[in-house]
């Protein structure tokens, strides 16, 4: 691993500029970026495909569901790719090993940070009872439930933006250790200092660009299922299949907008690039001195 060269260049950027690069690192690693959003969201599809064929609502009553259903998910089910990026940035391509080890490593940490910490687990299981439910006003008022739980859990994500990079990037551990002193808390607590603002900028800018986004990817995986010989009106393809695809597919582009986020938050803070450098050449310097 070389600090000192990596694929992104380390150096801080305007917002557009950051949405720009998201663009570029995702044709750089489209393979391996979706192979690692299916990895971790395709267990979470399945059963989001059953669950809302239980729903009784319509079709477009169906669709909200679905991003209810995703929303509250997304933090997990786009693990993999965040661990991906963080190794992509200074390795080029990762074992697919090292990636999937590097989250599964963190498992407890990150159920009890994303699950109950941040309410996804409450928010999705009653998501799962409204599917469920016969009656329509307790189907209501489970859905209610959910969407004030996420709303509460969405507010803590923008004073705790990159709470996931620093479990599964920096590897710190929730206590002290014998071989650091450093714990999520101390850690989390330091660079997010005043972030609120910013982590409440990002949720709305994903909130606006995600629209079009998600109706443009959709549009286009509706248009291909036709082009293949799918026709429009199976109900059961285009809102438990390509929307729930299109929306994983949105969540994975702000994972990866997310994560630029936080190397320029860490740039801007703690003068990253010139930490890298640093670190190189001690580790340049060590080597030469083994030999």
């Amino acid at each position: 691993m070389r600090l000192d060269q990596s694929f992104i260049s380390i150096r801080e950027r305007a917002t557009l500029e950051t949405l720009d690069l998201a663009w570029h690192v995702i044709s750089r690693h489209f393979w391996s970026l979706i192979g690692f959003l299916a990895l971790g969201a395709l267990p979470f599809a399945v059963i989001n495909f059953y669950v809302s064929r239980s729903f009784t609502y319509d079709f477009r009553q169906n669709g909200l569901f679905n991003m209810l259903l995703v929303y509250s998910q997304v933090q997990i089910g786009t693990l993999f790719v965040t661990s991906y990026l963080g190794q992509a940035t200074f390795v080029g391509r990762p074992d697919w090993r090292v990636v999937v080890r590097s989250v599964l490593g963190r498992a407890g940490g990150l159920a009890y940070l994303h699950g109950i910490l941040r309410l996804i687990f409450p928010a999705w299981l009653l998501l799962i009872g409204a599917a469920l439910v016969s009656e329509i006003e307790a189907s209501g008022a489970f859905i209610g439930f959910a969407i004030a739980i996420l709303i509460v859990s969405m507010l803590v994500r923008c004073g705790r933006p990159f709470a996931t990079e620093i479990l599964v990037l920096e590897m710190t551990p929730f206590r002290t250790t014998p071989t650091s002193s450093i714990t999520y808390a101390k850690r989390s607590r330091s660079m997010h200092q005043g972030a609120f603002g910013d982590g409440l900028n990002l949720q709305w800018m994903g909130a606006i660009f995600s629209i079009p986004l998600l109706f443009a990817i959709y549009g286009g995986l509706s248009f291909s299922a036709e082009m293949c010989g799918f026709p429009f009106e199976i109900e059961w393809m285009h809102s438990g299949v390509l929307w729930q695809m299109a929306l994983w597919l949105v969540a994975g582009f702000w994972t990866v907008v997310r994560f630029l986020f936080y190397m320029d938050s860490r740039i801007r803070q703690e003068g990253w690039e010139v930490e890298l450098k640093v670190r190189a050449a001690a580790m340049q310097l060590a080597e030469a001195s083994g030999r």
